[in-house]
């Protein structure tokens, strides 16, 4: 449905995949998902403005909050219950409450549903940003059924 827009309080992108409407409104009720409010007329989806620059704030923090990891591992944890594997979980991702109490997880553009998985001797990309996972990481041969 078209949202009324107030810069004040909302926030509105275009959403560059089709899937991230349907992942937005499968996980609406979900603890610490951002919230899809609707569309402006011009078709861009409009959510609540929260604040970003979790980057930042880890820096002048120096450190994450027990409570914000939880509440980011409650909202991959639900995101996962309901057949949603997130895909592009990191910082610029991560938005907050403007009390600064509450992570938001957001951009759920490339999410998918979990692959069916078979034994298999080819290995399969498992993530577009492949190039930043430290170096030691164990890898796994996996292919999609």
């Amino acid at each position: 449905p078209a949202a009324d827009f107030d810069d004040t309080i909302h926030f509105a992108k275009r959403s560059k995949y089709k899937s991230e409407i349907s992942n937005l409104l499968r996980a609406k009720s979900g603890p610490h998902i951002v919230e899809l409010l609707g569309r402006t007329e011009d078709g861009r989806l409009v959510f609540p403005r929260l604040k970003q620059g979790f980057t930042q704030a880890l820096r002048e923090v120096g450190r994450l909050s027990l409570s914000l990891v939880l509440q980011l591992a409650e909202a991959v944890a639900y995101l996962h219950s309901i057949d949603i594997i997130h895909r592009d979980l990191h910082v610029r991702n991560i938005l907050y409450s403007p009390d600064g109490n509450d992570a938001i997880l957001c951009d759920l553009g490339v999410a998918t549903k979990p692959p069916s998985f078979i034994l298999s001797s080819t290995p399969i990309r498992t993530s577009r940003r492949t190039k930043y996972h430290s170096p030691g990481r164990p890898t796994c041969t996996v292919l999609v059924a």
